[in-house]
C-alpha cells in the first residue's frame, strides 16, 4: 500500500511538472518574439515619438548611505532634463538624508530636484503625498537604496507607447547591486530567475506586483483608483492586484535595468521576506474573489492558482526536508547517544548496500526530472537577462540549488505563523528590510 507521504510526494511532483512544462512551452511558443525583442534592444531602434513629463519619486527613511547615489542615478538618466522631475520624500529621517538631498539640489545644476518632508508615516503615505504635488504625466517610484541605468526610463516609456491607455504600470528588470556575501549572491540568482518569469507573465497580462525600484505608473489611473494603500505591508503588490481588479494592464520591460541593495545577512533577509510574505498573504485574501474567475483572464485562472500553489509548496518543502533529512539525522544522532557516542559500535550495526535493485527509482526519477527542469530554467533566465552564469564563481551555486529555497521556506512558515498567531504587521521603514 502506498503511504500518505509517498502520495504527497507524487502529488507535488506532478503539480510542479505540469507548471514547469507549461512555462517551458510558453517560452518556446514566444521564442521568436523574445529574439526580436533582443534584436530591437541591441539595435537601439526603439525611439520615443514624444517625451512626456515624468516625475521620479524617491521615498527615503534614514537613507544617508545610499541617497546620494540614488538621486544622481536619476539625474543622469538619458532623458531631457526639462521633462524630468525628481521628488525626494524625507519620511521622518533622523540621519543626514535631508541634508544630503539639499546639497544635491544646489550642486546638480539643470536637474529639477525637490525635497518634501513629512513625519514618519510610511512609504504609502510618502507616495500619495508626492503624487498630489508632482506634475508628471507618468511617475516612477524608486526606493532610496536602488540605482537606475541611464537608458531605463527611455525603454520603459517605449513600452507605454506600444500599448493603449489601459496600460497602467511598466515594471523594470530588477537586479542585485554589487553582491558580496553568499546571501546576496543567492538573491542575485533568485532575481535573475524571477526576471525570466516576469517576462513570461507580462505576455499573459498576469503580472501582479510593481517593485519599489523604479516601476513606472500612468499617474491618471493611479489617482483614479485612490493612490497607494497606506496601511498595506506590500503596497507595491496591492496596487498590482488593484490594477488587475479594474482590468488595467501591467507590462514588464526586460531590458530596463535597475539595481537594488539586497539584504546582506540571514537576519536582514528574514526581516525583508517576512514582510513580503505576510503582505502577500493579506493581499491574496483581500482579492480572493478574483481566484479562478475567468473575468480576469490569465491572472485569475492561472496566476492566482500559481500563487496559492506557492503557499502550499513552502509547507511541503519544510515537511519533506524535515521528514527525509532532519528526522533521519536525528535518528542517527539518537542511535549514537544510545551507544554512548561509541562511533565504531554504531558503524558496525549499519549495513552498507550498493544493490541498485534496492533503490527507489520513482524518487530518483522525480529528483532527476526536477533537477533538469530547474537547471534548464536557470540557464534560460540568465540568457534572457544577459547575465553570465559563473559571474561570481562556482562555489555558491550548489548551495543555492540545495539549500537557499529550503531556507526561504522556513522563513515563510515563520512569517505566516507570526501573522496568524500574533497578527504582526510591521511599518515600512523605507529600506529593503
Amino acid at each position: 500500500m502506498i503511504g500518505g507521504v509517498e502520495v504527497l510526494v507524487w502529488a507535488m511532483y506532478l503539480l510542479g511538472l505540469y507548471f514547469t512544462i507549461f512555462w517551458l512551452y510558453a517560452f518556446l511558443e514566444r521564442y521568436e518574439l523574445f529574439r526580436e525583442e533582443a534584436k530591437s534592444s541591441a539595435s537601439g531602434k526603439r525611439k520615443l515619438s514624444r517625451f512626456p513629463k515624468v516625475s521620479v519619486i524617491i521615498p527615503a527613511y534614514n537613507a544617508e548611505a545610499t541617497i546620494r547615489e540614488c538621486v544622481l542615478s536619476v539625474a543622469n538618466l538619458d532623458y531631457p532634463k526639462d521633462r524630468l522631475e525628481i521628488m525626494v520624500v524625507n519620511d521622518g529621517s533622523t540621519d543626514n538624508t535631508a541634508a544630503i538631498v539639499s546639497e544635491l539640489i544646489c550642486s546638480c545644476k539643470g536637474a529639477d530636484i525637490k525635497l518634501m518632508s513629512q513625519e514618519n508615516l510610511g512609504k504609502g503615505a510618502a507616495m500619495n503625498n508626492a503624487i498630489k504635488e508632482c506634475v508628471g504625466e507618468f511617475f516612477a517610484c524608486l526606493d532610496s537604496d536602488s540605482f537606475v541605468e541611464p537608458e531605463t526610463l527611455h525603454r520603459m516609456l517605449y513600452v507605454f507607447g506600444q500599448h493603449g491607455p489601459e496600460l497602467a504600470i511598466v515594471t523594470p528588470a530588477m537586479k542585485v547591486f554589487r553582491p558580496t556575501s553568499f546571501i546576496q549572491k543567492f538573491q542575485r540568482l533568485e532575481y535573475i530567475v524571477t526576471l525570466f518569469f516576469n517576462r513570461l507573465l507580462s505576455h499573459f497580462d498576469a503580472l501582479y506586483v510593481a517593485p519599489g525600484p523604479f516601476s513606472l505608473y500612468r499617474k491618471g489611473i493611479v489617482m483614479e483608483l485612490g493612490g497607494f494603500d497606506e496601511h498595506n505591508l506590500t503596497e507595491d503588490q496591492e496596487i498590482g492586484y488593484r490594477m488587475q481588479k479594474h482590468n488595467y494592464r501591467l507590462k514588464h520591460c526586460f531590458d530596463a535595468y535597475v539595481y537594488t541593495t539586497a539584504p546582506g545577512s540571514v537576519r536582514q533577509l528574514y526581516r525583508q521576506r517576512s514582510r513580503w510574505w505576510r503582505g502577500s498573504l493579506l493581499n491574496f485574501l483581500m482579492y480572493k474573489s478574483m481566484f479562478l474567475n475567468p473575468k480576469y483572464g490569465h491572472f485569475g485562472v492561472f496566476q492566482l492558482p500559481m500563487i496559492m500553489l506557492g503557499y502550499i509548496t513552502v509547507w511541503a518543502v519544510v515537511f519533506f526536508f524535515t521528514y527525509f533529512t532532519i528526522l533521519p539525522w536525528w535518528q542517527r544522532f539518537y542511535g549514537l547517544y544510545l551507544v554512548g557516542f561509541d562511533l565504531p559500535t554504531l558503524l558496525r550495526g549499519i549495513n552498507f548496500s550498493f544493490d541498485v535493485l534496492r533503490y527507489d527509482f520513482g524518487k530518483v526519477f522525480i529528483i532527476l526530472t526536477l533537477a533538469a527542469s530547474a537547471i534548464t530554467t536557470f540557464l534560460l533566465a540568465h540568457r534572457s537577462s544577459r547575465e553570465a552564469v559563473f559571474r561570481h564563481g562556482l562555489v555558491y551555486l550548489p548551495f543555492y540549488f540545495l539549500f537557499y529555497y529550503i531556507l526561504l521556506s522556513f522563513m515563510y512558515i515563520l512569517a505566516a505563523l507570526q501573522l496568524v498567531v500574533f497578527g504582526r504587521r510591521d511599518k515600512w521603514l523605507g529600506k529593503s528590510t
